[in-house]
């Protein structure tokens, strides 16, 4: 049973699944620029332990591009938030707009199911109007 709130429900939950993947990329990113900052960390400790050879500048470039990374994970936690937010947003009116929507189906249901009964009373009491009219003959 289609209801005026059809058409909207089906907006919110497109909306919804767009939050939803607008989320799981930026869960990704978060991830990837972790494990980006884990290989720097790792690089940096190698060259500290002499493992890796270079001067100084190497030291510093790595130190440097760990803190642009560590930026980037703040910004992207950040972002990450946000897109968790606009998620349980669009998750809160698509419930809201369901609710609408099973609540007009019930009371169209509802309706239905009083309209019928109000038949088979009309009829019950033709039949019975018809018994006593012809039982007075």
């Amino acid at each position: 049973m289609t209801t005026p709130y059809a058409a909207l429900l089906t907006v919110r939950k497109i909306e919804e699944q767009q939050a939803e993947v607008a989320l799981a990329a930026t869960l990704r990113e978060v991830d990837s620029l972790q494990t980006l900052l884990g290989r720097l960390t790792d690089a940096r400790a190698a060259w500290l332990a002499g493992e890796l050879g270079g001067a100084a500048e190497t030291l510093t470039g790595l130190e440097t591009a760990e803190r642009m990374a560590e930026l980037r994970i703040i910004d992207a936690q950040r972002r990450a938030v946000t897109a968790r937010d606009a998620l349980l947003e669009c998750q809160r009116r698509r419930k809201v707009v369901e609710e609408l929507h099973q609540n007009a189906i019930a009371a169209a249901e509802l309706l239905i199911a009083r309209r019928e009964q109000m038949e088979l009373d009309e009829l019950g009491n033709r039949s019975a109007s018809g018994l006593a009219s012809g039982g007075a003959r």
